[in-house]
């Protein structure tokens, strides 16, 4: 089935009307309320969008995607964050519905999912935004400190149960790094991956930094993040890769 540009535009310009009369000053916007957009489609999304305009903002945006021809990987580069993603159907769309408005909630949405703070810094949720405590007197909103180690990530992985599956993960630096790690989250929790399971993993070392998983499982399914360490401290990709089963629409 071939998609017409004409879904993706109607996407974009729905954002981009959300970002230019829904969050400014002028057409209403207050600082002390939080900034939420909630995108209900059933066409493609494309990677050239407005959302990150938005993001910019503080506006969480939460995404949910109806029927077969919603693109997945593109879908989630849409969302503030994996978890805040859904695939269903006409026929389901009701089930979600108590979910999100629960999670929509300003008093529930948690700034801190999406991890923003380097170098070991932590991140403390506040109303509509977070803000880092970072080492060392360090002031930067992010704790970011020049000569940390330039971490990119490839896209979000869909899979077969069973099957083996590639993370890309990609390092530059100034300076040799010294180690990689591969985190998991799963349902707001932050876990190490143990990359020394030469059974499970394969990768994730500073020779070669992405992360093969062998025989995928329905405990693998998740949020990954890569992260490199040198003599400036540690660095890691700005957004995870969501790893799930091919399995139809999940809820």
């Amino acid at each position: 089935m071939s998609i017409s540009n004409e879904f993706r535009k109607s996407i974009e310009n729905a954002l981009y009307f959300a970002g230019m009369f829904s969050f400014t000053n002028t057409t209403g916007a207050r600082t002390n309320a939080a900034k939420i957009v909630v995108l209900i489609t059933d066409g493609e999304s494309s990677r050239s969008h407005p959302s990150e305009y938005l993001k910019a903002m503080g506006v969480t945006i939460f995404c949910v995607g109806v029927g077969p021809i919603v693109q997945w990987v593109d879908f989630r580069s849409v969302a503030s964050h994996n978890d805040y993603t859904y695939l269903t159907t006409y026929d389901l769309l009701h089930l979600i519905a108590e979910e999100l408005s629960n999670r929509t909630c300003a008093d529930d949405i948690n700034d801190c999912l999406g991890e923003p703070c380097l170098n070991g810094g932590t991140c403390e949720d506040q109303f509509g935004k977070y803000v880092c405590h970072c080492q060392g007197g360090n002031t930067d909103p992010n704790c970011y400190v020049p000569g940390l180690p330039n971490v990119t990530i490839g896209s979000s992985v869909l899979v077969s149960l069973g099957s083996r599956t590639t993370l890309f993960c990609y390092v530059t630096s100034t300076t040799p790094v010294s180690s990689i790690t591969w985190l998991y989250q799963k349902n707001g929790v932050t876990s190490v991956v143990n990359t020394v399971d030469t059974l499970k993993y394969t990768g994730g070392t500073v020779g070669t930094p992405s992360l093969s998983i062998i025989n995928v499982q329905l405990t693998d399914v998740g949020n990954y993040r890569c992260q490199a360490q040198n003599t400036a401290g540690i660095g890691h990709s700005e957004s995870m890769i969501s790893l799930e089963l091919n399995q139809g629409f999940n809820l």
